[in-house]
C-alpha cells in the first residue's frame, strides 16, 4: 500500500489516515489467482467515499471527448487494475479527512501535484504514471516511500514497473510540486518563468513546461468540479476546450465598470499617472514594475486588461506578451503594449507577439480612455463568448450522460443487468476482427437452463426471474476477469471468451456447470434444484463470422441436452461433466 510517511512539506507535520478496510481488501484481493473485475467492483462499491474519488480520478484523466464514466466497471477497465493497485489505497487515505480532523482544503495542494507527477510521468518511459501520482500525493520533500503494496504476492505482480527507482526523481517530484504552488496561486507563487527555470532542471523545454501546466491544470480543475468544489476564481478565466463541463458564470452579467486592469512599468511616475486616470474610472487596478511581478499578478489575479510598457527588466513587454499568449489561462488577456517609439518595425513586433493595441508615450487622456474602451468592447464580447460557450458545454455533457445512459440501457438486460443480445453481438464483432488480426485464439459458451420452463410451471414466473436473476450472478463470479456473460434471449446465456482455445473454455465452461449445480433456491421450504447444459465452440479460419461460432455452440449445446442435460459438449463431439 502507499505508505503514510511520505508527507509533504505542505502537509506540515500532520500524521495521515492509514487506507480504508476496503482499500486494503482491494490489494490483497487483486493478489488472487481467478479475481474478476465484478470482485473488484464489489469491494470498491462498498466503500462509497473511496468509490467517488475513484470514479472522479477516471473522469479527470480522460479527455473531455471520451463519454462521461458513471460507474465503477467502467472506471477499472479505463484506469487498469495494475493502476489501480497503486491509485486506491492512496485515494482511500483522502477520504478519510473528517476522521482525523484535517480542513477542507488540505488535499488541494498535494492533489495538484499528484496529477502534476502524473502528467510528468507520461511524458518519460521510466515511470509508473499511477505509482508517481499516489506518490506525489504522499510526497516528503526529500524522502519519501514509493507507492507500492506491501503484500508479497501482490508485489511480485508489480515486479515489472518502476516504482521501486521513485526515490531518484525527487527532483521531478519538486517540480510537480512548484506546478501545484502555482496553481494554488498563494502569495508566494512562483511565476510562470519559475516553472519554465525549474523545468530545464528536468529536462523540459519552455513548450512542455506550458502543455505540463495546462494539462494539470485541466485534470485538476475536472476533479474540483466532479467533487463539488470550488474552483478559485483564477483559474476560471481558461479558454481551453477540453475542461469538460464548466458551470455557467455571472460573465455575461458582469458590469464593464469593474474591469480588473493591471499596469506594468518600470518608471513610477507612469504608473501613478495610469492609476489615478484609470482609478477615477471606477477601474480596478493592478500595479507592476518589472515583467516578473506582472507576470506573477496576471496569473494570481487574472485581469482582463494588460497595459505593459514595451522595455522593462528581468522581463520585457514583448517577452510579457509571448508568454501570456502560449499560457490557456491568460491568452484571452487583451494587452495594449506602451511604447516610446512609433516606428514600423516595432509596431509590427509588438503585434506579432500577441499585442492587441498600442498606445505611444507620452499619452493623451483622451487617447488613452479611447484604446481602452475599445478593448473594454471586445472584452464584453469574449465574456459573452465564454458565457454561452460554457452553458453549450453544460447541455453537451449533460446531454452525453443521458445519451450514455440510453445506451447502456439499450444494451443492458432489464432483469439480470448483464449486457443483453445486442451488446454480445457487438461484442462478437470486435473479438472475431481482434482474433483475425492478431491470429489469437477465440472460443465462446452457449449455455441453458435446464427444464427452466417446468421451473416456471410449478413455481411461477416470479419464481423463474429469481432463478435467471441468480443464475446470472453465478456465471459472472465464476467466469474470468475479460470473459463477457451476456443473456441473450429466454434462459440462454453466452460467455465469449477471448485469448482462450477450446481447453481452457471447456475447463470454464465446467465451472460455470459446477456453480450452478451448486446453487439452490427455497421457496416455501421446498428447495428447486438448478442446473444447467454448456455448448463450447472455438473459431477457426473456415468461419465467415462470429454467428459461425456461436452457432456450433449452440450445436453443441443440443447435444449436451440430448445426452440427458447437466453436461458440457463441445463443438467437435467431446463432452465433459454429468
Amino acid at each position: 500500500m502507499v505508505t503514510r510517511d511520505a508527507c509533504s512539506p505542505s502537509l506540515g507535520n500532520t500524521t495521515l489516515p492509514e487506507p480504508s478496510a476496503a482499500a486494503e481488501a482491494f490489494v490483497k484481493l487483486t493478489g488472487q489467482k481467478g479475481v474478476t473485475l465484478s470482485d473488484l467492483t464489489t469491494i470498491l462499491a462498498d466503500d462509497p467515499p473511496l468509490a467517488n474519488n475513484f470514479l472522479r480520478f477516471a473522469g479527470a484523466i480522460v479527455p473531455a471527448s471520451v463519454t462521461p464514466i458513471g460507474s465503477i466497471r467502467r472506471a477499472l477497465m479505463t484506469i487498469g487494475i495494475k493502476d489501480a493497485l497503486s491509485l486506491v489505497p492512496a485515494l482511500s487515505i483522502m477520504t478519510r479527512r473528517d476522521d482525523h480532523g484535517l480542513p477542507p482544503a488540505f488535499w488541494d495542494r498535494p492533489l495538484a501535484r499528484a496529477f502534476a507527477a502524473r502528467t510528468l510521468a507520461l511524458l518519460r518511459t521510466d515511470l509508473d504514471p499511477a505509482a508517481f501520482f499516489a506518490c506525489a500525493l504522499l510526497y516528503g520533500g526529500d524522502r519519501f516511500k514509493a507507492a507500492t503494496p506491501t503484500d508479497a504476492t501482490v508485489t511480485e505482480q508489480r515486479a515489472d514497473t518502476t516504482t521501486p527507482a521513485l526515490h531518484q526523481h525527487t527532483d521531478l517530484l519538486r517540480f510537480a510540486d512548484t506546478i501545484a504552488e502555482s496553481l494554488q496561486l498563494q502569495q508566494s507563487a512562483p511565476s510562470l518563468a519559475d516553472i519554465v527555470i525549474a523545468g530545464r532542471q528536468v529536462r523540459l523545454n519552455r513548450p512542455e513546461c506550458i502543455d505540463l501546466y495546462d494539462e494539470t491544470l485541466r485534470q485538476w480543475r475536472r476533479w474540483q468540479r466532479a467533487a463539488r468544489l470550488p474552483v478559485p476564481d483564477t483559474l476560471s478565466g481558461s479558454t481551453d476546450a477540453v475542461n469538460g463541463a464548466v458551470p455557467p458564470t455571472d460573465r455575461r452579467t458582469e458590469a464593464i465598470d469593474t474591469i480588473k486592469i493591471l499596469i506594468a512599468d518600470d518608471d513610477p511616475l507612469t504608473l501613478f499617472i495610469l492609476r489615478r486616470l484609470l482609478e477615477q474610472s471606477g477601474k480596478t487596478i493592478l500595479t507592476a514594475e518589472h515583467g516578473e511581478q506582472a507576470l506573477a499578478l496576471t496569473l494570481q489575479h487574472q485581469p482582463q486588461m494588460v497595459i505593459t510598457d514595451w522595455r522593462m527588466p528581468e522581463l520585457s513587454g514583448i517577452e510579457l506578451c509571448k508568454i501570456l499568449r502560449d499560457t490557456d489561462s491568460t491568452r484571452h488577456i487583451y494587452i495594449i503594449m506602451l511604447t516610446g517609439r512609433e516606428s514600423e518595425e516595432e509596431l509590427l513586433e509588438a503585434f506579432a507577439a500577441g499585442a492587441d493595441d498600442y498606445i505611444v508615450k507620452p499619452f493623451k487622456p483622451k487617447v488613452l480612455h479611447a484604446r481602452i474602451r475599445g478593448g473594454e468592447r471586445l472584452i464584453r464580447s469574449h465574456q459573452t463568448i465564454i458565457a454561452d460557450r460554457e452553458t453549450i458545454r453544460s447541455y453537451v455533457d449533460r446531454l452525453a450522460a443521458a445519451n450514455h445512459t440510453l445506451q447502456d440501457l439499450a444494451m443492458t438486460d432489464v432483469l439480470t443487468g448483464l449486457p443483453n443480445r445486442r451488446s454480445a453481438l457487438s461484442r462478437l464483432k470486435e473479438v472475431v476482427a481482434e482474433a483475425r488480426r492478431h491470429h489469437s485464439p477465440l472460443s465462446c459458451i452457449m449455455l441453458d437452463i435446464d427444464h427452466f420452463k417446468k421451473i416456471n410451471d410449478r413455481w411461477g414466473h416470479d419464481i423463474g426471474d429469481r432463478v435467471l436473476k441468480q443464475i446470472a450472478d453465478v456465471l459472472s463470479s465464476s467466469a474470468r476477469g475479460y470473459d463477457l456473460v451476456s443473456r441473450i434471449g429466454g434462459e440462454e446465456f453466452l460467455v465469449i471468451c477471448a485469448h482462450s482455445n477450446l481447453d481452457e473454455s471447456r475447463q470454464l465452461a465446467e465451472r460455470l456447470r459446477q456453480a450452478a449445480a451448486n446453487t439452490v433456491i427455497s421457496h416455501n421450504e421446498e428447495t428447486i434444484a438448478i442446473t444447467i447444459s454448456c455448448g463450447v465452440a472455438t473459431w477457426d479460419e473456415t468461419m465467415v463470422d462470429g454467428e459461425d461460432m456461436t452457432t456450433a455452440a449452440d450445436q453443441a449445446l443440443y447435444q449436451a441436452k440430448r445426452r440427458g442435460r447437466n453436461r458440457v459438449a463441445v463443438a467437435d463431439g467431446r463432452q465433459l461433466g454429468t
